[in-house]
């Protein structure tokens, strides 16, 4: 036999082989071991299992994952190539690994050969009453969410409550179905919930009437508070209900529209969170510090309006003044000095002065005013903040670069009409115009602010 010939058949002999060896490999079942013994296994295939807790998303596509059993933790790198077939992975999940033990940076790591290397195990949520004693842990929570307040709001499964914090807001009003995964920490103030990632989140519980409440759970009950000798009641006009009196906001009166978060047990019912309702609006003068963090529902007449940007600024009226910031998207939005806003945000403060920011400006609904016309010399500061209609004679007009500053007179009186915009036409001294515009004081004289051009002719 030549040498060519036996260099062939050693040649296929050793691919049979290494085939073998693989084919074999894959049917040896890896040996399952707890994450302190990956050192005894390294360059070996075995099996682990645990929950996740630390889930990174890099840019490039892998996903880096931190895994923890009874024994430890160990990094789970699920490169590009399968990341993006493997199950969806979150916080709290507990999952079996199959890969292979490397050392990257001094410590041991499982890596995965395929996305079949890696099953997520059945991982329901915990109940909040077996968080509360697993400090330190990464769990997976449900609930329904109460008390927002910024970032942070408390959770309850209608048996027992825990505080959660984040750095993202994730809410921006109570009575969710929220699932939430994090880790379970203590300090002086107790036992809460350091989030890490929202799962799911569901549109607001249905409104329940009290009389219909028969069986255990969380409900979100409207109705109209009443304050007599024997304490507060909510009044839906199924039944009244006992509210806690701790609960209740300085803000609110006898006859507030309320909503409650109420949670009933075997034989009681008691309240979580007592709130004005959202769909009725709550007079300005009635905004306190008390409020602050609170989503509440305000009317007013814009009598200023600044947009920088992206950014609108509004200051709203009704019997006294409340400003309105609107962010990010009010340089589109097409409101005029003297417009009735309504709108629902959340009560701040910035630089000692109350504020509403809107949760969502589209939702907000835009009145034109009602016009009153007024002869010039009836204009009084009876009218600030309505919109007239009146008549008069230029006697000065001085022009901006960007504004325009006109003396009107009538047969007595002069009024001020100052536009933040260049009128139509040459008009000059002595001609005689109509004006619609919003009635304000400035430097203890009355002027009139026109909203857009059209209203001056």
């Amino acid at each position: 036999m030549e040498n060519r010939d036996l260099v062939k058949i050693s040649l296929a002999c050793s691919l049979a082989g290494i085939g073998l060896i693989y084919g074999l490999s894959l049917m040896v079942e890896p040996k399952a071991i707890s994450v302190n013994l990956l050192d005894r296994y390294e360059g070996r295939i075995v099996s682990v299992e645990g929950t996740i807790v630390d889930l990174r998303n890099h840019e490039a596509g892998h996903i880096f994952l931190k895994m923890k059993d009874e024994s430890g933790t160990c990094e789970i790198p699920l490169f590009a190539s399968i990341s993006d077939k493997v199950p969806s992975l979150s916080l709290g999940d507990r999952i079996h690994v199959v890969g292979t033990v490397e050392e990257y940076r001094d410590s041991k790591q499982v890596v995965p050969r395929t996305d079949r290397d890696v099953q997520v195990l059945e991982s329901p949520p915990v109940s909040i009453a077996e968080a509360r004693g697993m400090v330190g842990e990464t769990v997976k929570l449900q609930g329904i969410s109460y008390s927002v307040r910024g970032s942070n709001f408390r959770l309850t499964d209608g048996n027992e409550s825990i505080e959660v914090r984040s750095s993202a807001q994730y809410l921006s009003d109570s009575g969710r179905n929220v699932t939430i995964s994090g880790t379970v920490r203590r300090d002086d103030v107790g036992v809460y919930l350091s989030a890490r990632q929202l799962l799911a989140l569901s549109a607001r519980v249905e409104t329940t009437g009290i009389s219909d409440i028969r069986q255990a759970g969380v409900f979100l009950i409207h109705g109209v508070l009443r304050l007599d000798a024997s304490g507060p009641l909510l009044d839906d006009g199924t039944g009244r209900f006992a509210l806690d009196p701790n609960l209740l906001s300085e803000a609110m009166v006898d006859g507030d529209e309320v909503e409650a978060i109420v949670s009933k047990g075997c034989d009681e019912m008691n309240t979580l969170e007592v709130e004005l309702d959202k769909t009725s609006t709550i007079p300005l003068e009635r905004l306190s510090e008390e409020l602050v963090g609170r989503t509440v529902r305000v009317k007013g007449t814009v009598i200023s309006r600044f947009v920088s940007g992206e950014n609108m600024f509004l200051t709203l009226y009704n019997k006294t003044e409340l400003d309105v910031p609107i962010f990010k998207v009010g340089g589109d939005l097409n409101i005029q000095v003297g417009d009735i806003l309504t709108v629902s945000g959340r009560v701040g403060t910035y630089q000692d002065k109350l504020q509403v920011v809107p949760n969502n400006i589209s939702r907000a609904k835009i009145e034109s005013p009602t016009i009153v016309d007024r002869e010039l010399d009836e204009i009084t500061v009876d009218d600030i903040y309505t919109v007239v209609r009146t008549r008069g004679r230029i006697s000065s007009l001085k022009r901006y670069a960007k504004s325009c500053s006109i003396s009107l007179k009538g047969n007595e009186k002069r009024i001020s009409v100052y536009l933040t915009f260049q009128p139509y036409g040459n008009l000059s001294v002595g001609t005689e115009i109509e004006v619609i515009g919003l009635v304000k004081k400035y430097k203890d004289e009355l002027e009139l602010v026109p909203r857009g051009k059209e209203d001056i002719g």
